[in-house]
């Protein structure tokens, strides 16, 4: 029973480390595009050349897309069970008119399990790690939210005007 408690941590570990480093990629697409994020069904082959350097993304590390809980539910490490989503709001949206960018959640663990996942952030796997979920913000930091607490209110876009996105 202890190393089931271990396990599920590590993986916790783990998958922060990865939605960590998806929202880094993001981030530096984003700044070599005037601030505008990718589009939101192709996020994870925009953000994968910017994780390339390291010991992270596409080249080096394939399962930095692939939350590792969301494949041992199905008890085999499946590369088509990916387990992030990103926020669709922030499709092709310039980052400068974020007025929270530390409070919007930019991609996190989500029960929709393809590639390149999209939603307005309504797909969140709340009991996937240890009765929570990590989060990557725009700003490009991580966090675990636990599920008894589901979303502050900060963790709402709010734009400047005008709103859109490029």
């Amino acid at each position: 029973m202890a190393y089931e408690g271990v396990r599920a941590q590590r993986f916790r570990d783990t998958c922060m480390d990865n939605v960590h480093q998806m929202g880094e990629g993001l981030k530096l697409y984003s700044l070599d595009w005037d601030d505008v994020l990718p589009k939101d069904n192709q996020w994870m082959d925009y953000s994968a050349g910017y994780m390339d350097s390291g010991q992270y993304g596409t080249k080096n590390n394939p399962e930095a897309f692939h939350c590792p809980s969301a494949q041992l539910n199905f008890k085999i490490a499946n590369q088509n069970i990916y387990g992030y989503s990103f926020n669709s709001w922030l499709s092709k949206m310039n980052t400068n008119l974020l007025t929270t960018p530390e409070a919007t959640i930019m991609e996190y663990d989500s029960t929709n399990l393809s590639r390149d996942a999209t939603d307005k952030v309504t797909s969140i796997a709340w009991k996937r790690h240890l009765d929570g979920a990590n989060v990557g913000y725009v700003d490009g930091h991580a966090h675990w939210l636990a599920a008894k607490f589901g979303l502050p209110k900060s963790d709402r876009i709010e734009v400047s005007s005008p709103i859109g996105a490029n």
